[in-house]
């Protein structure tokens, strides 16, 4: 039964939400259609005089600007509804985002922490390498792709760390959607220079 009633209730919210000038017109009519029905009865019973058509249908212009009133104040509610709506829809997009890059945050910092230590047994190894390889243009030549792609690995975490926002592209079929930053998006892999 309570159901029932909260229901009907609901109903009627909707119903003046949507079509407030109806509600108010049918509340006028309604008014009206009963003085007129009662203004027929005392003229059925005695002939009216001017103070029973005044006493009758005193009221109309009142429940005109109430009508009138009604309408709008129910307009200005609908309107302010909206734009609430609206403001905790982009309050939760919001939100939504500042969560995302917390985690995406949180993702790079436990990426940096694994991947960092590998890097650093990598430079490590480059400087020997490097100096046992002077006599070989072609290794050389490898040892400073490794190196440019050490350096790059690094500055991609450190700008997915330090970024603000981010955006979605699409790589392809198998891939998918991967978040990218615009400064490494564009970034293409450079060509280490030969020595």
């Amino acid at each position: 039964m309570i159901d029932f009633v909260r229901r009907v209730i609901n109903a009627g919210k909707d119903i003046s939400t949507k079509f407030p000038a109806f509600l108010s017109g049918l509340i006028m009519y309604s008014y009206l259609s009963f003085n007129i029905v009662r203004f027929m009865f005392k003229a059925h019973a005695a002939p009216p005089t001017f103070y029973d058509v005044l006493e009758t249908f005193d009221a109309l212009p009142f429940m005109w600007l109430f009508s009138v009133a009604m309408v709008k104040i129910i307009e200005v509610r609908a309107r302010l509804h909206e734009s609430e709506t609206q403001r905790i829809v982009a309050q939760q997009q919001i939100e939504l985002k500042e969560t995302q890059l917390n985690t995406l945050h949180e993702v790079v910092k436990s990426m940096q922490h694994h991947i960092n230590n590998p890097l650093a047994i990598i430079a490590l190894a480059v400087g020997p390498a490097r100096r046992h390889a002077q006599s070989n243009p072609e290794l050389s030549k490898q040892l400073d792709m490794i190196e440019e792609s050490t350096q790059r690995i690094v500055r991609t975490l450190k700008a997915f760390f330090e970024s603000e926002s981010y955006q979605t592209e699409r790589v392809d079929a198998v891939v998918g959607s991967i978040a990218s930053l615009p400064s490494i998006q564009s970034e293409a892999p450079r060509k280490p220079t030969p020595p």
